[in-house]
């Protein structure tokens, strides 16, 4: 077992391995429609591939460039709800979990459990570096009441504070 780390240390890309999270850029991007017969053995590995070669569900592979590794490329398997993920070639992800040296691969899916640390759960954030306001995200939610109340107010122009109070 001593040999086969000493063989990892030696990679460039073992501090990756050790790392719960890593910056990436996003190279390359295949979906479910796509080819994805390069990746066969990886998917049959993870359980997204059958024996026959077809994937048994929605899945978005990030390929993905290191900026302290040269050597290689690391992929990302999204699936579930996660192949909605709106990411790009050229954006920049952070990666939250453990990768498989043996594929370069993480596998990000809907599975969360609760009882432990939120690292034991995978996970990718997309621009983390991109900073937003929060009434912009929150604005981003439908409020129920907007319609009520530009219904009964929309078109006033006799609005006072009391009445923006309530």
């Amino acid at each position: 077992m001593e040999k086969q780390q000493l063989e990892m240390q030696k990679d460039d890309a073992y501090q990756v391995y050790q790392n719960d999270d890593n910056l990436f850029k996003v190279v390359g991007l295949k979906t479910y429609e796509d080819d994805l017969s390069v990746y066969e053995d990886m998917l049959t590995d993870f359980g997204i591939m059958n024996s026959e070669g077809k994937v048994r569900c929605a899945v978005k592979i990030l390929v993905l460039k290191h900026p302290l590794v040269s050597s290689r490329y690391f992929k990302c398997v999204l699936i579930g709800t996660w192949v909605d993920t709106d990411v790009d070639i050229d954006d920049e992800v952070q990666v939250f979990g453990k990768f498989n040296p043996q594929h370069a691969a993480i596998l990000i899916q809907n599975a969360f459990d609760m009882t432990h640390s939120i690292f034991t759960n995978h996970f990718i954030i997309v621009e983390p570096t991109m900073l937003l306001n929060p009434t912009l995200i929150t604005s981003s939610y439908p409020c129920h009441r907007r319609a009520i109340l530009s219904g009964y107010f929309g078109g006033r122009e006799d609005v006072s504070l009391s009445m923006t109070k309530g």
